[in-house]
């Protein structure tokens, strides 16, 4: 109406609205008023239930949680064992599992919690995925990665190692499964610093974790703030920072050259099985690689047009670099990767390459159907003509600028469909 076409919104850094604070602006001049931050609109109520989640909330999980909305996600496959089917926050969530495992810890299922609990169930644990299903197989070999890569799975988290054995053929399948298979392939970077691997672990490399076609994943800390003094099971724990117990190099994981990203990997809340209580808290790189997978899985979900290259750059792009400037992790510069991971910025990279955006003059004189992974928006004109039928279709909003013209006569629809197909040619 004619009083609101003359409410202006500005916006400034921080500076100048805590000038305008201090000068009591707002009550020397009416109608002014300050419009607060944002807040998520989303969080499960299972989040921090069974166990305080400080490494989703360090990664960045909820602010993701609200790019990808209600979109679906993509199933994801792990290699591990055993799985616990029956676990209440995994009951259901496995499409299948192949062979029967011979473990008798908790391994796989933790992992799998990490990566596909049950979200918004009430109960336990919320994961990255917010409950993507899972393709899960017993037998953590090279050849079962292949087999889930040709079950379907794009995205594939791998909690082993072969300790410190290069393999001229696994170098050569991994490779493949990025570039032919089209599948990212996450791996644990190691905990021990194996004396096999050289210098103690300090550079030294362990594999497949280390070769250049898969995503290899080391921990750092999230429970406390940098500076804590009391000690979590006997580690620091503190948040960004690499050592477990500051100062004691030894207390880390693997970290070299070939680490791409680093994740919370210290007493990671993680699902156990029953005799356990069901809930625990666990470390080791193991923990730290399926933050990383079940961020793919929502990139993926966002924009399935995405190459393996592209989403893998795309998570080292998006890391927080300012790891490196932290004091305690100066001399792993260059170790941990391209920094810590960042769920929501992640998936904000896949969302912007998955926006239709009309950024010239556009003319609709006919009928025509627009559709994108994500989001429809115009930041220039568009004139829709009196004889056109025109239709915008995207998964998750549809935005409509200054300059949107629809002249009468003609026809114009805007929807939103999770569900929506869309070619990626």
């Amino acid at each position: 109406d004619n009083w609101l076409s003359k409410v202006y919104i500005v916006t400034s850094d921080e500076t100048f609205i805590s000038d305008l604070r201090q000068a009591n602006f707002g009550n020397a001049i009416s109608n002014i008023e300050e419009i607060p931050e944002p807040q998520l609109c989303y969080t499960p109520n299972d989040y921090s239930l069974a166990w305080s989640q400080t490494d989703l909330d360090l990664i960045k999980a909820k602010e993701a949680w609200d790019i990808i909305g209600s979109i679906p996600r993509i199933p994801i496959g792990v290699t591990d064992q055993p799985f616990d089917t029956t676990h209440p926050d995994l009951c259901g969530q496995f499409i299948d599992v192949i062979g029967k495992g011979y473990a008798t810890d908790y391994h796989g299922t933790s992992v799998s919690g990490i990566l596909g609990a049950i979200t918004n169930n009430g109960i336990g644990l919320s994961s990255v995925s917010l409950g993507a299903k899972i393709y899960a197989s017993n037998n953590y070999v090279s050849s079962e990665v292949l087999k889930l890569a040709q079950l379907g799975c794009k995205v594939i988290n791998c909690s082993w190692t072969y300790r410190c054995h290069y393999i001229v053929a696994d170098d050569t399948l991994y490779r493949q499964l990025r570039d032919d298979w089209n599948t990212v392939v996450v791996f644990a970077a190691g905990n021990n610093p194996y004396p096999d691997c050289g210098a103690a672990g300090l550079g030294g490399k362990a594999y497949p974790a280390s070769y250049p076609s898969v995503l290899s994943v080391t921990s750092i800390g999230h429970a406390q703030p940098i500076g804590s003094t009391g000690k979590l099971y006997g580690l620091d724990n503190w948040a960004d920072c690499f050592d477990a117990i500051i100062g004691d190099s030894t207390s880390g994981y693997m970290r070299n050259s070939a680490v791409d990203v680093c994740a919370p990997g210290y007493k990671v809340p993680v699902l156990m099985d029953a005799t356990s209580g069901g809930y625990d808290a666990q470390s080791g790189t193991s923990f730290a690689a399926p933050l990383v997978t079940a961020t793919v899985c929502l990139m993926r979900s966002i924009n399935p047009c995405l190459s393996a290259v592209e989403v893998m750059q795309m998570v080292k792009d998006a890391a927080d670099t300012s790891i490196y400037s932290i004091p305690y992790n100066q001399r792993y510069r260059g170790r941990l990767g391209t920094g810590r991971l960042d769920v929501a910025k992640s998936c904000l990279l896949a969302a912007q390459t998955a926006t239709k955006t009309l950024n010239v003059p556009t003319i609709f004189n006919s009928s025509t159907i627009v559709k994108a992974n994500y989001a429809i928006k115009n930041t220039s004109s568009v004139l829709v003509k009196n004889s056109a039928n025109v239709q915008f279709k995207a998964r998750h909003n549809i935005e409509l600028n200054a300059g949107f013209e629809v002249e009468l006569g003609a026809i114009f629809s805007a929807e939103i469909d999770p569900n929506l197909t869309v070619s990626c040619e």
